[in-house]
């Protein structure tokens, strides 16, 4: 399920608009960020905005897109499938890391959410 903060009493009612609850974890061996989500209104937007806080996530780190292993994409409605993914294929400048794309039930005005696992 995506992240998304929401009223207890009403499970469809966000409790925010707009949040970034982007979570970073790094051990040993792997770098975790999960909950990246983007701003913009429409997919292209949003896809553009995560996947540039992921590459400025994995520069924090010394890493690039090669050091991606798996990313979990989230999206609101697979219909947006195809814009989604020129933008995220472009942004990983070829690399092919496992890929689990789904559709989920996001915070109101979330398209896209990713997760990613990175390794040095």
């Amino acid at each position: 399920m995506g992240c998304g903060a929401t009223n207890s009493l009403d499970n469809k009612k966000p409790l925010a608009k707009s949040f970034d609850c982007m979570v970073v974890n790094k051990s040993d061996k792997f770098l975790n960020i999960s909950c990246i989500t983007g701003s913009g209104s429409t997919i292209e937007a949003q896809t553009d905005s995560v996947m540039k806080k992921l590459l400025k996530e994995l520069t924090k780190h010394n890493m690039k897109a090669t050091n991606v292993v798996k990313l979990e994409c989230l999206l609101s409605d697979l219909q947006n499938f195809a814009k989604f993914n020129e933008i995220y294929g472009a942004a990983l400048d070829g690399w092919k890391p496992a890929r689990l794309c789904v559709q989920d039930n996001l915070a109101s005005g979330i398209l896209v959410q990713l997760n990613c696992i990175a390794t040095d």
